[in-house]
C-alpha cells in the first residue's frame, strides 16, 4: 500500500482464478489504526524476523462459529476447531509486518496484520465477508456493476489479466463483491491487514478508513 499525495489512495490484492482485488480508500487526514498503539513513525523493516504466536476466533457475516477454516501464519497450517478457534504457537514472523490468513470456501481471505514482539502472542477475533455476486462484465468491452449502497466498481476495457497465462482475458468477467462499512462496529474483524501506510519518503504512518470494498474477479 502506497500513500500518495492525494488524499486517498487505493490498496490492491492480486490473486484466485483471474484476479482477487480488494480496494481500500485510505486518508491520513488523522493518524488511527485499531489496535496499534504507540506507533512511531519510521521506516519499514521488512526483513527482520521474531518468533510469535497467534490465536483467535473466526465467525461468519451472522456472527456463527466457523470450523475447518484454513489458518496460515509463518509458514505454519491450521484449521479453526468446533468453537472457530485456532492457535499457532512459535513461529518465525516478520517483526513489523507478521501476517495470519483466514480462508474458507464462499468467503473472501481474511488477512490481519501485526506488529510482532519476540515471545509475545497476538490474538485476534476475525469475522468473515462474504463473496456475494454483485454482476457480470465482458473483459474486451469493461463495464461497471453498481452495489446496493450506491458503490459503483468500473473495469476498463482489455484490462483483466489472466494470471495462469498473462494475456489479456477474453470473456465474461464475474464479479464477487462486498463494502466494508467505515462506521460499522466491527470494522475490526472484517477489515484487511492493518491501518498502515507508506508514504512517499517511505515512512510508515497510521491512517484512517473512509471505506472498503473486496472484490473477485473470475472467468472460465
Amino acid at each position: 500500500m502506497i500513500l500518495s499525495n492525494s488524499k486517498k489512495t487505493a490498496f490492491i490484492f492480486i490473486s484466485a482464478s483471474i484476479a482477487i482485488v480488494a480496494i481500500s480508500f485510505f486518508s491520513c487526514q488523522k493518524e488511527l489504526s485499531p489496535g496499534i498503539t504507540n506507533f512511531i513513525p519510521a521506516l519499514p523493516d521488512l526483513t527482520s524476523n521474531v518468533s510469535s504466536s497467534v490465536s483467535g476466533f473466526v465467525t461468519d457475516e451472522n456472527d456463527a462459529v466457523v470450523s475447518g477454516a484454513a489458518i496460515t501464519a509463518g509458514g505454519s497450517n491450521v484449521v479453526t476447531d468446533k468453537y472457530g478457534f485456532f492457535d499457532i504457537k512459535n513461529v518465525q514472523v516478520l517483526k513489523e509486518a507478521a501476517v495470519v490468513t483466514v480462508t474458507r470456501a464462499g468467503y473472501f481471505k481474511a488477512i490481519k496484520t501485526w506488529l510482532a514482539t519476540e515471545g509475545k502472542a497476538a490474538f485476534f477475533r476475525v469475522k468473515l465477508i462474504p463473496k456475494t455476486s454483485a454482476g457480470n462484465i465482458d473483459a474486451i468491452t469493461g463495464g461497471k456493476v453498481t452495489l446496493a449502497n450506491g458503490v459503483i466498481i468500473s473495469i476498463p476495457a482489455n484490462t483483466v489479466i489472466d494470471i495462469a497465462t498473462n494475456p489479456i482475458y477474453i470473456g465474461r468477467v464475474n464479479l464477487a463483491a462486498n463494502w466494508i462499512n467505515p462506521a460499522s462496529s466491527d470494522l475490526n474483524r472484517t477489515m484487511p491487514g492493518d491501518l498502515r501506510g507508506v508514504d512517499s519518503a517511505g515512512i510508515l504512518k497510521l491512517l484512517t478508513t473512509y471505506g472498503m470494498v473486496a472484490v473477485e474477479l473470475t472467468g472460465s
